[in-house]
């Protein structure tokens, strides 16, 4: 099963992109370690950016001290991919996405989705990481940045995972709905 992720992450990575940009991101970069290994997720984002809405789908995998984030338009081509080892970020954009898309701040909601709580204790950071009743609040010098509320919702005996996370200071509302997550 992992073999068949692999290459399916490389035939994606293989298609026209534009160059890879490498640690182009200005928020901290956090350790794909402070992840809880290992597995892998297939999500529905609903993203409003400036008065934009986008209908996007997403597959997410964690194996062996990397993280892989690929983001695909609703005809399944592949719009972005984040690779990540540690804290060095590889992001390979294609030609549909705007220069300015909030990339950075995408891959930072994806760790304020899967990293445990402890992960956030960093000594003499400016980054703090607030918990309760079902919600975080990722802040900056005690500026709200990142607002994420989860629930599950219940759908034909089926619990879906759905979290909402609203970007203060880009304008943008981010809606995932976890498809699927299974182990590796």
């Amino acid at each position: 099963m992992r073999y068949c992720l692999i290459a399916f992450v490389m035939l994606l990575t293989g298609c026209s992109t534009s160059p890879v940009q490498r640690n182009r991101l200005l928020l901290p970069v956090l350790d794909v370690e402070n992840l809880v290994c290992c597995w892998q997720s297939q999500e529905l984002l609903g993203i409003e950016l400036q008065g934009h809405q986008f209908e996007l789908s997403s597959a997410i995998a964690l194996a062996d001290g990397r993280l892989v984030v690929v983001i695909l338009d609703p005809l399944g081509q592949r719009l972005l991919t984040v690779n990540q080892r540690g804290i060095d970020v590889s992001i390979d954009t294609s030609r549909e996405i705007p220069d300015k898309f909030p990339v950075d701040w995408l891959l930072l909601g994806v760790y304020l989705r899967y990293m445990p709580m402890s992960a956030w204790l960093f000594e003499g950071s400016e980054w703090q990481v607030y918990e309760s009743d079902g919600s975080r609040l990722l802040t900056w010098q005690g500026k709200p940045m990142i607002r994420m509320r989860s629930n599950s919702a219940s759908q034909q005996s089926e619990d879906i995972d759905v979290s909402e996370l609203y970007f203060s200071s880009l304008d943008m509302k981010v809606t995932v709905k976890v498809l699927s997550r299974l182990p590796l």
